[in-house]
């Protein structure tokens, strides 16, 4: 037992395994520093997109990144309609933003950007800010700063492009 315990940790401990996670804890905090210096409204989120975007390689990081761009539309277009067009209360046009979101991931087949698209729901609702250009302006600056740090990120550790190379040795 304590052989296997030890086995699985020395795979744990691999070179690219390590360095991913150097690449994620230095692109949270880049990108929250970044947020932070711009006055973007919860700063820290940027952080939870760039974790969650950061993949082992740039293509891998890329295709995440333009898929997060354009659920993000669709997740700020139903927050939107459920808010100042369907005039519902909050809790409501939650449930129902995150409901349609969630739906129209999966049926897009797109569910690595669901978990983004739930932290900008999230932070829209607590947010409690009308649905103007302005909040808009800060959800989209929360979104852009945490998936360009994670393309930034594979770029300067010269990351590899194509898939077939990782391994995960």
């Amino acid at each position: 037992m304590k052989e296997k315990i030890v086995a699985k940790l020395k795979d744990n401990l691999k070179k690219d395994r390590l360095q991913l996670a150097v690449r994620i804890i230095l692109g949270v905090i880049l990108s929250i520093l970044i947020a932070y210096i711009l006055k973007i409204d919860f700063a820290s989120s940027t952080g939870v997109i760039t974790l969650l975007t950061i993949d082992q390689t740039k293509r891998a990081t890329f295709e995440k990144t333009f898929l997060r761009i354009i659920s993000f539309l669709y997740t700020y277009l139903i927050s939107w309609f459920a808010v100042d067009f369907l005039k519902l209360d909050p809790t409501l046009s939650f449930a129902i933003s995150i409901t349609l979101v969630t739906l129209l991931t999966f049926l897009l087949r797109w569910d690595s950007t669901l978990s983004v698209n739930c932290v900008i729901l999230i932070q829209l609702f607590l947010n409690s800010k009308p649905f103007n250009f302005n909040l808009f302006l800060n959800e989209t600056g929360r979104l852009l700063v945490g998936v360009l740090t994670a393309l930034f990120i594979n770029w300067i550790f010269n990351v590899r492009f194509d898939d077939t190379e990782a391994s995960g040795d």
